[in-house]
């Protein structure tokens, strides 16, 4: 079962190598009573390697930086996927996609 990546928000702004800002909704099932999240705070960033989204963290002293959001590998690169193309349509729009 795949989870269902939906955008719901997308800001841009370029503020260094942000490129936007944006909110998203992970769906795990079908139907009305599916559990889902809605991550919010994240930021699509242009780095050395390509853009890639980059979760919220806090800064510990003895531990570094610690993300809010823990994603696996494959629902990562999904996430990528969508906001890249999310950003990429706003753009060609130059509107701000959702609320």
């Amino acid at each position: 079962m795949e989870p269902k990546i939906e955008v719901l928000k997308v800001s841009l702004g370029k503020k260094g190598k942000v490129l936007a800002y944006l909110n998203a909704r992970i769906t795990f099932g079908e139907g009305d009573k599916a559990p889902a999240v809605t991550l919010s705070s994240l930021k699509l960033v242009d780095g050395a390697k390509g853009k890639f989204v980059d979760a919220p963290a806090r800064k510990f002293k003895d531990q570094g930086f610690i993300p809010f959001y823990f994603l696996n590998q494959p629902l990562r690169e999904a996430l990528n996927q969508k906001a890249i193309s999310a950003y990429e349509q706003a753009g060609k729009e130059k509107t701000p996609v959702g609320k």
